[in-house]
């Protein structure tokens, strides 16, 4: 559901001040314009190579190996060109009566050497000029009145000596990862090098780390060193990530550092952040073009809490990819509970609206009838986008609603998984008027099982699973596999344990707590991986898990089996809570509380059980607390807040 916006516009500016003309450069002068060939004034042509050049107080009726220019007391003028320069040559004569001189050649406003001219036709170089990159030749006559024809014009593209390292990128930004889940997903550039007296020696700056291999095979390597062999370096990828482990900040300006001796350092700088664990919250139906009521009244777009856990979204910001922009502000706290909407409306009066309850109004946005843009923000952290068409991908209704038909694990912003409303539900009052359900789970949508917890552990020897949802919708019942593999599902390596579907709870807002005995014998010790399955009344799957479970036969069924934190209780709390959690046999784990800026404000220490741990926040402030589980083989963080 998440995208990342990428701007081009620069890339494409200076892309296109050089499009088409690199070195070398060979001008011959046959599309000098001859219009008025005689007279001395500016002329402009296409050159050989496609660029533009021009020529001031210049005349055209002249020639030595055919057309050229003439000028007298003006300026020869390349266009911008890229691959820099070497070596230069020019063959010139002077036309008429005059005497003798030099012609003033410069690179991009300095001057770089002379080339004579007399009476007779000559061709003369300027050797070494050695200019890199993108350049703009002129060439001056000395203003004495001399009329000095120019011709076959040269020269060659600049070749660098100099030990040189070259990187595919000097920036490399949207590191990120949600607090207790790093590292980030990598990111790569090439190095290579030419000219070469040493190797090349990449380090990753503080809080980044490099690898010449990617995914599993990615090893933290610093620095990395890469061979040169004959003076050059091969084109290699470096592959970047955000180290594990970081505190919720931004890690922006970082530098990875290429060095070889006598070559210039070269430099990627990197830009990242780890967030607060990212809220489930979608998009989930959009009134853009009301019937019933103006525009100005009754466009309203609603969303849904697919996560565990009450999102607070006061605060952050709903923006458009143009000027539109609003920044939520509620007066207080705008909550949205697990398997629960909001309606974020531009009238929040149901006598004007069209008639249904709007839970906050904006200003500033405008839904568009066409195609637009809904981007909602949590201060720098994108939770969610749609970008709708106006009826190319998307349905495009007039008087009815746009409806996600999806669930938390489907894109909502694709066109497809989005239907028109067909029904005007009793969230809006009355009977006649626009379609739609705004603030609640219409007949047009399918949105999901909201799972809390899924968990296992041994009793008297047996497997017993637990599980507990917020919500259910159609939900008709569960199906339990196990597996020795945790690909098992994929690789189709697996038991379905329940013999009858166990019965879900259909349609329900109120939580649901349910237990299954997994009585197929195990004999085998190890790690098992338990999923589970719903099924909706229409057929459609949701797969939850896995989640592991160590068995061994014999052993003390009296401890937990895995390791697992649970929501703490209550949430938001004021001054106190209950954080439950169970550490595996034979493991030890720390439990720690923390502000959003990372102080630590709790530790203790646990060995394998089951605990329960009563946290009293009454000398804290309000605010975003976090608690984290930590054992060698479990690292699980969560959101609390304290509201006094």
């Amino acid at each position: 559901m998440k995208k990342t916006v990428v701007f081009l516009v620069l890339l494409v500016f200076s892309f296109s001040l050089v499009w088409g003309q690199t070195s070398p450069i060979s001008e011959s002068f046959t599309n000098v314009p001859t219009s008025s060939s005689t007279s001395y004034s500016t002329r402009e042509w296409t050159g050989d190579d496609g660029g533009t050049w021009n020529a001031t107080d210049s005349r055209a009726d002249q020639s030595i190996t055919g057309l050229a220019i003439c000028i007298r007391n003006g300026v020869l003028t390349s266009p911008n060109v890229s691959g820099g320069i070497g070596d230069l040559t020019l063959t010139t004569q002077r036309a008429f009566t005059g005497g003798t001189g030099n012609l003033t050649v410069k690179v991009n406003g300095s001057t770089v050497g002379t080339i004579p001219y007399d009476a007779t036709e000559q061709t003369n170089s300027i050797s070494n000029i050695d200019i890199a990159g993108s350049i703009v030749v002129t060439i001056e006559t000395p203003g004495n009145g001399d009329r000095i024809i120019m011709d076959d014009l040269t020269w060659t593209a600049y070749v660098s000596t100099d030990p040189t390292i070259s990187l595919s990128t000097s920036t490399l930004i949207g590191f990120t990862y949600e607090i207790g889940n790093g590292p980030s997903t990598e990111q790569s550039f090439t190095a290579q090098g030419t000219n070469l007296t040493a190797n090349i020696n990449i380090t990753p700056p503080t809080n980044y780390e490099i690898s010449t291999g990617s995914g599993g095979s990615f090893v933290d390597t610093n620095p990395i060193t890469l061979n040169q062999s004959e003076g050059t370096v091969a084109e290699t990828t470096i592959y970047v990530r955000l180290k594990a482990g970081l505190s919720i900040a931004d890690y922006n300006n970082e530098d990875i550092t290429a060095s070889s001796t006598d070559a210039d350092n070269k430099t990627v700088t990197c830009s990242g952040s780890v967030t607060e664990e990212l809220p489930d919250i979608i998009i989930s139906e959009i009134m853009q073009n009301p019937d019933g009521v103006l525009d100005d009244n009754g466009e309203w777009f609603e969303i849904y809490n697919a996560g565990s856990t009450t999102v607070n979204i006061d605060g952050w910001t709903i923006s458009d990819n143009g000027s539109d922009n609003h920044v939520i502000d509620n007066g207080g706290t705008l909550n949205i509970d697990p398997g629960d909407f909001l309606v974020l409306g531009n009238d929040s009066n149901s006598l004007t609206n069209g008639n249904y309850t709007c839970d906050y109004e904006y200003t500033g946005i405008t839904l568009s009838n066409s195609d637009d843009e809904i981007i909602l923000m949590d201060g720098l952290t994108e939770v969610d986008r749609v970008e709708y068409d106006g009826g190319t991908n998307w349905p495009d209704p007039t008087g009815a609603s746009m409806v996600f038909t999806g669930n938390s694990n489907t894109d909502n912003n694709t066109g497809s998984n989005w239907t028109t409303a067909t029904l005007r539900q009793p969230s809006y009052v009355g009977t006649t008027g626009d379609l739609g359900s705004p603030g609640s789970n219409g007949d047009d949508q399918s949105l999901p099982v909201t799972l809390s917890s899924f968990s296992a552990t041994i009793q008297n020897g047996t497997p017993e699973l637990y599980w507990t949802t917020e919500s259910e919708l159609e939900n008709m019942g569960w199906n339990i596999y196990r597996s020795e593999e945790e690909t098992g599902m994929d690789n189709n390596n697996y038991l379905l344990l329940n013999g009858d579907m166990i019965p879900g709870m259909g349609t329900t807002s109120i939580p649901t707590d349910y237990s299954f005995i997994d009585d197929h014998p195990i004999t085998t010790a190890g790690t098992y991986w338990y999923w589970l399955q719903s099924v909706s009344y229409s057929g459609e799957l949701e797969m939850f898990g896995p989640i592991s479970l160590l068995f061994e036969p014999g052993g003390n069924g009296n401890l937990p089996q895995i390791t697992e934190l649970s929501n703490n209780f209550p949430n938001p709390f004021n001054p106190t809570t209950t954080i439950k959690f169970s550490i595996e046999e034979n493991e030890t784990g720390k439990l720690t509380i923390y502000n959003v800026s990372g102080q630590k404000i709790v530790q203790k220490t646990y060995s394998a059980g089951n605990h329960i741990f009563n946290w009293n926040a009454e000398d804290q402030a309000s605010g975003v607390y976090f608690y984290k589980l930590h054992t060698s083989r479990y690292n699980e963080t969560r959101k609390m807040i304290l509201m006094k």
